[in-house]
């Protein structure tokens, strides 16, 4: 045996016997949770504002703009010409 080899295998046994022990707590950790891990749920309460309603009916204003229209603005980005209509 070459000086120095037996305390590499030393410190070798060493680590694995921590690894070992980690893994083995690991292991045990995620049985325990596995088992109370699904929460039962007793009661789903689900709440809106936009229902469905047949008797419900509005109107959007609406504004229609021709190519002529856009040019004579000399508007050249979108964001600018939304910028320029009327809001509700």
């Amino acid at each position: 045996m070459q000086p120095g080899s037996h305390d590499i295998t030393a410190q070798r046994l060493y680590l694995l016997g921590i690894l070992t022990a980690a893994l083995s707590v690991n292991a045990a950790a995620q049985q325990a949770l596995g088992a109370n891990a699904e929460p039962v749920i007793e009661e789903i309460v689900v709440t809106g504002s936009r229902l469905a309603r047949t008797d419900l009916t509005s109107t959007s204003p609406i504004t229609v703009l021709g190519d002529e229209e856009i040019d004579s603005r000399g508007i050249s980005r979108i964001e600018d010409l939304v910028n320029t209509l009327p809001q509700a």
